[in-house]
């Protein structure tokens, strides 16, 4: 089980449904990269994990223009991830 623990800065000067949105789409960003981190790009393997289809998790990974990570190495930024969850700069 992971802890998440991500502190949203909200924009009051849009709607609840926005930052709501938003929100959803930044954990799920987070969620899908994570995942994928875990199980060593692995999608298969991470889609079992997550209890989800394989081509949901492959649709949610091209959606949020996730590269497959391997060796827990960030696509992004290059940067080797040890926590559960990395804010990736990039």
């Amino acid at each position: 089980m992971l802890n998440v623990n991500v502190k949203h800065v909200f924009d009051f000067a849009v709607s609840y449904r926005q930052n709501k949105s938003h929100a959803v789409l930044e954990f799920e960003r987070e969620y899908v990269l994570q995942l994928l981190m875990r199980n060593d790009g692995n999608i298969t393997q991470a889609a079992k994990e997550a209890n989800m289809d394989r081509k949901h998790l492959s649709d949610l990974a091209k959606k949020h223009r996730i590269d497959i990570p391997r060796n827990n190495v960030c696509p992004h930024c290059h940067v080797k991830v040890t926590g559960p969850f990395h804010k990736c700069p990039a």
